[in-house]
Formats: C-alpha cells, sequence, structure tokens
C-alpha cells in the first residue's frame, strides 16, 4: 500500500512538474508572437506618420 502511494505521489509530481513547464513555454511563445505582432504594429504605425522635420 505505501509503495503505491509513493508511486502515485511521484507520478502526480512529474506531471505537474510537466504541466507547469509546458504552461511556462507557452506562456513565453504567446508573450513572444504578441511582441512581434506589436513590433510590426508599431513599426507600421511610425513608418506612416510623417517624421518632423526637427528630429
Amino acid at each position: 500500500m505505501s509503495s503505491c502511494f509513493a508511486y502515485y505521489v511521484i507520478y502526480i509530481s512529474i506531471l505537474t512538474t510537466i504541466y507547469q513547464f509546458t504552461c511556462i513555454i507557452y506562456f513565453y511563445i504567446q508573450i513572444s508572437r504578441m511582441g512581434c505582432v506589436w513590433g510590426k504594429l508599431r513599426e507600421g504605425v511610425y513608418s506612416k506618420e510623417p517624421q518632423p522635420a526637427s528630429y
């Protein structure tokens, strides 16, 4: 009984670790993708705007 419980605890801990890792990777990919989109949007906005001569 105790050995089964130990295996269960190890299994759950491994699962939670993998889950947290995949969540972190997923959020990192989403944030980097958003950063790329924001960068392109800002470039498009700034390129459309007429640049002031004092720049």
